[in-house]
């Protein structure tokens, strides 16, 4: 997978979903940027890390930056960095210039649930799950940060060469219409962009009962039907079943901030194609649609 790739999803999709006075700077200037990983898990490192460092430059807001460079590991740094063997790597760093963490913070930074937020605005995960999945890639992560100075995290992987990555998932564009329904701005507008950028056509909404009068109106106009679970009115679930009683076979992707057996046995029981939990990324997204039209079965679990 490309990691340059992976990184750019990710700021697309946080763009939408941090404050405005955030922006970012993005110096992907690596030539090969190929690794072997899991771009879901490692467009998740991402998202931490940048959410980290909007929250470090407060109201006032500023600039996060993002670079992705080749370093050539030789046998001296790689002493000095025991996870990391000779050869070449990616090196990724994401920098803000927020309040930045005293040398006491920055020994814990990586303890699960050890958090600087206030309660309500972090579980503590964040530093701590990134530091798993890039071990897990075979990486290093650091973390360089001084007090009113700014924080940078380093993150350095393994390259590998193209001819070893893995077949490509089939492709996730398409054509089709899309009714997309979730009663939050933020998101409608991410996966709107998302699917519009996939070539498909989007017919947007926040309101689960004027999805019903599009569909009342004419229930062929649209091939799929992507709702969020939790919404005012209807559910998600609610609105999958009145929309199928309209137009049977109708294709219906479930999207869940939670986990619920029941909700998961419901929604199979109706005929729901998908059931994603949140957060989606891109890849997850154009793959699920893709399958639910073209009539594919999903294997379990249900959320892959």
């Amino acid at each position: 997978m490309s990691l340059g790739t992976c990184v750019g999803e990710a700021v697309h999709l946080l763009q939408a979903a941090l404050p405005a006075a955030v922006g970012f700077r993005l110096a992907l200037t690596a030539g090969d940027d190929t690794v072997q990983g899991d771009p879901a898990q490692l467009q998740q490192v991402v998202v931490n890390l940048c959410t980290n460092a909007a929250h470090a430059l407060g109201e006032a807001g500023g600039t996060v930056e993002i670079e992705l460079t080749e370093l050539e590991l030789d046998a001296s740094l790689a002493e000095r960095t025991p996870e990391l063997r000779p050869g070449r790597h990616l090196h990724l760093t994401v920098s803000d210039a927020g309040e930045g963490m005293s040398p006491e913070v920055q020994q814990r930074i990586f303890e699960p649930f050890f958090t600087t937020k206030s309660v309500g605005q972090g579980t503590g995960l964040g530093l701590s799950a990134a530091h798993g999945i890039v071990s897990h890639h075979g990486g290093a992560i650091s973390v360089v940060s001084s007090p009113g100075e700014g924080t940078t995290v380093h993150l350095i992987f393994p390259r590998c060469d193209r001819s070893e990555q893995a077949p490509q998932e089939h492709c996730t564009n398409g054509r089709e219409h899309v009714l997309l329904v979730d009663d939050e701005e933020d998101m409608v507008m991410v996966v709107r962009q998302i699917l519009e950028e996939l070539g498909y056509r989007v017919t947007a909404t926040y309101s689960s009962t004027e999805v019903l009068a599009l569909l009342r109106e004419d229930p062929e106009q649209f091939d799929i039907l992507i709702t969020d679970h939790a919404m005012p009115a209807l559910t998600g679930l609610e609105l999958a079943e009145a929309a199928l009683a309209l137009r049977p076979g109708l294709p219906v992707a479930l999207c869940t901030g939670y986990s619920q057996a029941r909700a998961r046995e419901r929604a199979k029981a109706l005929g729901v194609a998908r059931f994603l939990l949140k957060p989606i990324t891109v890849n997850r997204l154009g793959t699920a649609i893709r399958e639910a039209l073209d009539g594919i079965a999903e294997e379990p679990p249900l959320d892959r």
